[in-house]
């Protein structure tokens, strides 16, 4: 199962549990280091960590695509656990994303909105 994460689009259509939890997990701290990046992480069943992590920034990374996803594993824990943890995903806050959906909308309770690991990512980007 592998969820395609896009930070220059505010949709990501996935099947699965793991895949909906591996899009709300979606690396949003970016902009510093790309105009535009997509993330692709693949999970299979059984397996904690992801089995694939693939970045692409379409050639407007200020460093190498490679060296932005050594980064992500750093900074993020992607496994399924970990994400649900982390964004506190088991709050009953999903009828506020039956209506105009769950990306893009900085609310409150949106905690997969949130940039507080931006700083990071670029710290473990520069080495």
């Amino acid at each position: 199962m592998a969820a395609t994460l896009a930070s220059s689009c505010s949709r990501t259509s996935t099947s699965t549990v793991t895949g909906r939890t591996g899009a709300n997990a979606r690396p949003r701290g970016f902009i510093s280091l790309a105009t535009r990046c997509e993330v692709q992480v693949a999970y299979a069943i059984g397996v904690a960590h992801p089995v694939g992590l693939f970045v692409q920034t379409f050639g407007t990374g200020v460093v190498p695509d490679e060296q932005i996803a050594e980064a992500v594993k750093s900074v993020f824990d992607l496994r399924p656990a970990a994400i649900v943890m982390d964004l506190d995903l088991l709050r009953p806050v999903y009828a506020q994303t039956a209506a105009y959906g769950h990306f893009g909308r900085e609310l409150p309770d949106f905690t997969w909105e949130s940039t507080t690991r931006a700083d990071a990512l670029a710290a473990a980007v520069k080495g």
